[in-house]
């Protein structure tokens, strides 16, 4: 059975759409469309009209090359609202990390790495999260010109 995956890339020169079928066979592209990107700059939408007018006609180029309708593409974009950031623990996880109501409002969380020192066999439970050395957090800012 195969498997139909759309991603749209939005880039600071242009927006390409790209439609693949993965099987057990491998992964074949069976549509592209690219349209040039206006409407952003540097990763973020400064003409909303123009950036929805540039996406929507390379969606439609990828949708005609591969004769299938786009539905749940994945989206990529660049620029500089994307960050990562790594900081060093002492003893354990702060607290204000852990809490949502202590989040920036316009941060949106994209996932935790923490690296953890070898744990002997008789650790408590309770004392898991204590082991941390290092956690590494991954951002995306939801930012916008006004």
């Amino acid at each position: 059975m195969k498997e139909r995956v759309s991603a749209i890339d939005i880039g600071a020169d242009r927006i390409c759409t790209v439609v693949a079928e993965a099987s057990q066979l491998g992964v074949s592209v069976i549509g592209i469309g690219v349209a040039p990107s206006r409407g952003l700059q540097k990763g973020m939408v400064v003409n909303l009209d123009e950036a929805r007018q540039s996406i929507r006609s390379s969606l439609a180029l990828a949708e005609m090359s591969s004769g299938h309708r786009i539905d749940s593409p994945v989206v990529s974009i660049t620029g500089k609202h994307q960050h990562r950031g790594v900081i060093a623990l002492i003893k354990e996880i702060l607290p204000e990390l852990r809490e949502p109501e202590n989040q920036s409002a316009g941060q949106l969380p994209k996932g935790f790495i923490t690296e953890i020192k070898r744990v002997p066999q008789k650790v408590h439970q309770q004392h898991i999260e204590n082991l941390g050395v290092r956690l590494t957090e991954r951002l995306r800012e939801v930012a916008g010109a006004r």
